[in-house]
């Protein structure tokens, strides 16, 4: 600066380079639930506390166990129709029809779409899930979408510390999303992910 006052070390508050020039100790710095560390570059980074990243595989674990009653589920209502008289999802040759067209194409061509209902990762998941599962059992087809549920869980946990949520709030937050009855639906359900 002008003043030809010596600039803060990387890392340090421009108050506690103050403090140290008075010869008083430096004010502690907020409690994040992250402790620094310097990478090999000198750039700060956080490491996430130990405690937060057990609770959030605790959630994850939560919204796998609440949904294990579900693993032995049949293919029910719409799951008869897009997935196990689906020929567009089992036939590898309809993959660029499935994935340009409504969810309820494989009823046949009328000329237009039968719904507004466009879901190309949603016709993705279903392809994957029967090359990995067939239709002999639903079980796989159940663990996919229990893991995927837990999946979600941790990613809303990233998206909650993201947007300046505390720690224990994201964790208390992705709990009760992880057990929200609203999920049901979408986790038990082969056809309503």
């Amino acid at each position: 600066d002008s003043k030809g006052a010596a600039r803060p070390a990387r890392g340090v508050s421009r108050s506690q380079s103050h403090a140290a020039r008075q010869g008083r100790p430096p004010a502690p710095l907020p409690a994040t639930g992250t402790e620094g560390t310097s990478s090999p570059l000198g750039i700060q980074t956080t490491r996430p506390d130990r405690h937060i990243m057990l609770g959030v595989l605790f959630a994850a674990l939560v919204a796998l166990t609440v949904y294990a009653n579900a693993r032995r589920g049949d293919f029910v209502y719409d799951d008869m129709k897009q997935i196990v008289g689906n020929e567009l999802i089992q036939d590898a040759r309809y993959t660029a029809r499935a994935l340009t067209s409504d969810v309820w194409a494989f009823r046949g061509d009328k000329g237009s779409s039968w719904s507004n209902y466009w879901r190309p990762v949603f016709i993705l998941w279903l392809m994957a899930n029967y090359r990995l599962f067939g239709l002999g059992s639903t079980l796989g087809w159940h663990i996919a979408n229990a893991l995927l549920h837990a999946a979600v869980v941790l990613l809303a946990f990233r998206w909650l510390r993201l947007m300046g949520s505390e720690p224990a709030i994201a964790l208390g937050i992705v709990l009760i999303f992880a057990v929200h009855p609203a999920h049901v639906e979408s986790v038990a359900w082969m056809a309503g992910r």
